[in-house]
């Protein structure tokens, strides 16, 4: 269905209809846009690069004692589910046995989310992707709640309307939603057992409202209450007329977790750490500026008693790593045969597992912490399973994202996959990086991964046999889906490779060089073009990326190198995988664009390469890479020639009064989730007379940072891709960027602006069909001015 399902922070772009341009005279002749050449030397077109089947938000279902991997795949704009099991004839785990159990048919911008199986069925709703109408329905689509019958294939429509699940628990056979109700909300079931009965009400909040949950023994709920600047971890119980908030404070509760017996309850406690200057005391302590996770407490509760939660662990310096951190799940999880809680802490500088014991106290100066994955590297994600931490890291290669797994107990570390160029391991666009899959006496870990010329595919390996572990990894038994679409890449042998650079401040920067096949080289110099990814807390890697966006913007570049470019990947600083002090960089961002310094690193480290000519190197990414854009354009158009900005921010002020965040850079704070107790202006705590020259003093910083603060010097040519219902970036900051280059005269000539908008879309694009007319569009726009076809420009319009 849906092209992708986007992780906060992530980008992509869209066509589905774009501007008008005006038609002027040409005084040279011109190749008319039906004409252009858009395949490469194997008669390879964009489309043919984009038209692969992706792999993401991988569960396991068990249906009569067999177990089941199921993941959702993409794949042209539409999204289906798949099942995979053991193929006894063959003993392996292979595409032989794998099952699509929808038929979703259109490239319709509906994404499909997976919640569980429940009794032969999997729960998952289908939704307009980030609230997009991409496909320009009359009727608007709201969220829709199904189950797909694993054996029939058969869909059935539980609900049809907009009641967003926060809370789908096939164990427990409910679906909870929560609907406004004046200030506050009203939480609704749905009972799986009975699927059409009328839902029915559990409970009302008068304040704020209900957004994560989970269900312990005895029919008892734990939820978060959200309230604006703070939020309270509440309990209901079935049966009972009150709710039980647990411990409230003016800090922020969340993510409520039960122990196995449903005896304990843990959750975290988030500060806010922002002083009066509007930005988080620990930039100006510690350096850490830039995505550091929220500063937090773990707490455990007894509910079984009426003493108040146990503060076990808190980090007030580096933060939790959340997703802040990058794509991945960090779940907390109980360890009773330890008696432990585990979770995440960034303290040595990298994403590490640790256990602390639930019987300890900060408070008491009794806290214990257990190290459960010591080196010195990030882990990315992970899950536990059976007495052990199955963690997806970089430990063996900083570039390589693998799966290892540790004995909870003995600490005992094996590999379950090897980190090997052109390949990753162990991370999904949502769902779980690993799932435990049971043959007889034989135990599986099933996970996605994917190579340099294999899109995101789910594979399994042998781990145990007759409950006894391996001590090192066994043969990967890859299913994969993508045989027609690799026999047509075929042709094409591009294996990036990893290359690193210095930057300022002595900062190793990695990257993916693209280098075109011999048989496109002409043996004069080729054009070159600097990718950078967006977020900015993402990883570019030199295979198909685990998220789907870019995915395809990793097969945008291997076309782009097909014909002729060579093609630079830059992880700048900002990105995930380096460790903490390159994630949170001090003076990056809106306080200092100290990134951008390793973006014209690497387009001047391109441009020194022998087959590289220097005077024509261009520049695109989404989103924060759309911003790396036009940083780079409106800094140094003597370096780069041209660029494709998508979806990119302009204007750091502008942006961040359309982010639901606290902006340091407005008189008036931002209301929180729709509710505040001040409807308008800061709160208490910066409501005092140096509030304006904060104000003042960071708007001034941000301004410099942005690229509208170097507007005037933007000469080289520039295309601007954006959805007008982008989500994430205010199309304003598109506007914004054409007025100011309009009235600056520098871009006059034909086709040295062009902005290509699609109405209804979101941020990265949701119809397949937008995505490839983008993508074919900015290919026609390199060509046009780096390697000097004759393009008419003007015709670009939607279709």
């Amino acid at each position: 269905e849906n092209e992708n399902k986007m992780a906060i922070g992530t980008v992509s772009v869209v066509v589905i209809g774009v501007v008008a341009v005006a038609l002027l005279a040409l005084t040279t002749p011109v190749t008319p846009l039906q004409d252009v050449p858009t395949t490469n030397a194997d008669g390879l077109s964009m489309k043919d690069f984009m038209g692969f089947r992706h792999a993401s938000q991988l569960m396991k279902g068990t249906v009569d004692s067999v177990d089941y991997a199921c993941f959702v795949e993409t794949c042209q704009g539409m999204q289906n589910i798949v099942i995979v099991s053991y193929d006894s004839v063959s003993q392996s785990w292979n595409a032989n046995t794998t099952k699509q159990i929808t038929n979703y048919t259109e490239d319709d911008g509906m994404d499909i989310t997976l919640y569980g199986v429940y009794d032969g069925n999997v729960v998952f709703t289908r939704a307009p992707s980030s609230g997009s109408n991409a496909a320009a329905y009359t009727i608007i689509p709201g969220t829709s709640i199904h189950m797909a019958d694993m054996t029939t294939n058969k869909v059935s429509i539980i609900t049809f309307g907009n009641q967003n699940p926060f809370l789908i628990d096939t164990d427990k056979a409910s679906i909870l939603y929560s609907e406004a109700s004046g200030t506050g909300c009203s939480v609704y079931e749905i009972d799986l057992s009975d699927p059409y009965a009328s839902p029915q009400v559990l409970f009302q909040t008068l304040k704020g409202g209900v957004y994560d949950g989970a269900w312990g023994n005895d029919d008892t709920l734990a939820f978060t209450s959200l309230r604006g600047d703070h939020s309270f971890i509440g309990i209901y119980t079935r049966k009972t007329d009150k709710i039980k908030w647990v411990d409230p404070s003016v800090d922020s509760d969340v993510n409520p977790l039960f122990s196995p017996d449903g005896t304990l309850l843990s959750f975290l406690r988030v500060r806010d750490m922002t002083d009066s200057s509007g930005r988080d005391v620990r930039c100006h302590k510690h350096g850490y500026c830039m995505h550091e996770g929220p500063a937090y407490t773990v707490m455990v509760y007894n509910i079984t008693s009426e003493s108040p939660p146990m503060d076990v662990y808190q980090d007030f310096q580096t933060g939790y790593p959340d997703s802040n951190a990058g794509y991945g799940a960090r779940p907390a999880a109980f360890n009773m045969e330890t008696n432990e809680i585990l979770f995440g802490i960034e303290t040595d500088g990298f994403i590490q597992v640790v256990g602390a014991s639930i019987t300890g106290s900060v408070l008491h100066n009794s806290t214990k912490i257990r190290k459960i994955t010591p080196l010195l590297c990030d882990n990315q994600d992970w899950s536990f399973h059976s007495g052990s931490v199955y963690v997806t890291h970089n430990c063996d290669n900083v570039d390589i994202v693998a799966i290892a797994r540790i004995n909870l107990t003995t600490l005992e570390r094996t590999n379950v996959t090897a980190a090997e160029p052109n390949s990753i391991s162990g991370m999904t666009d949502g769902g779980a990086s690993v799932v435990p899959l049971f043959v007889g006496s034989s135990l599986y870990i099933g996970f996605l991964m994917s190579h340099c010329d294999t899109p995101t595919s789910f594979a399994a390996t042998l781990v145990a046999k007759n409950n006894r572990y391996y001590g090192k990894e066994s043969h990967i038994q890859l299913v994969d889906r993508n045989k027609d679409y690799k026999q047509r890449l075929g042709l094409v042998a591009i294996q990036p490779q990893y290359v690193s650079f210095e930057s300022t401040n002595n900062t190793r920067i990695h990257a993916q060089l693209f280098t075109p096949p011999s048989n496109v080289k002409s043996g004069s110099k080729t054009a070159g073009i600097v990718f950078t990814h967006g977020g900015s807390q993402r990883q570019m890697y030199d295979s198909y990326h685990f998220a789907y966006v870019y995915a395809s913007l990793f097969a945008q570049n291997l076309y782009y190198s097909s014909v002729g470019y060579t093609v630079l990947s830059v992880n700048y600083r900002g990105g995930a995988g380096y460790g903490v002090k390159f994630l949170c960089c001090n003076e990056c961002g809106m306080f200092g664009a100290r990134e951008y310094d390793d973006v014209l690193a690497g387009a001047k480290w391109l441009g020194a390469q022998p087959s590289v000519d220097q005077s024509k190197i261009g520049i695109t990414g989404l989103s924060y890479g759309g911003l790396n854009c036009l940083q780079a354009l409106s800094r140094n158009s003597d370096v780069f020639a041209a660029g494709v900005a998508n979806a990119p921010v302009f204007n750091w002020v502008s942006q961040s009064r359309f982010d639901a965040s606290f902006t340091p850079f407005d008189l008036s704070a931002p209301l929180y989730y729709g509710y505040r107790s001040l409807p308008r202006g800061p709160g208490s705590d910066n409501a005092g007379p140096d509030r304006l020259q904060h104000v003042m003093d960071n708007t001034n910083i941000a301004f410099a940072s942005s690229p509208a603060g170097h507007i005037d010097t933007l000469t080289s040519p520039l295309m601007i891709i954006q959805g007008d219902a982008d989500n994430e970036v205010d199309f304003q900051e598109t506007t914004g960027i054409v007025r100011r280059l309009r009235q600056n005269g520098n871009h006059d000539k034909p086709g040295q602006l062009i902005p290509v908008v699609f109405p209804d879309d979101r941020h990265g694009l949701a119809l397949y069909a937008n995505q490839v007319k983008a993508a074919e569009y900015g290919a026609m726009f390199f060509s046009r001015w780096l390697n000097n076809s004759t393009i008419d420009l003007r015709l670009i319009q939607s279709a």
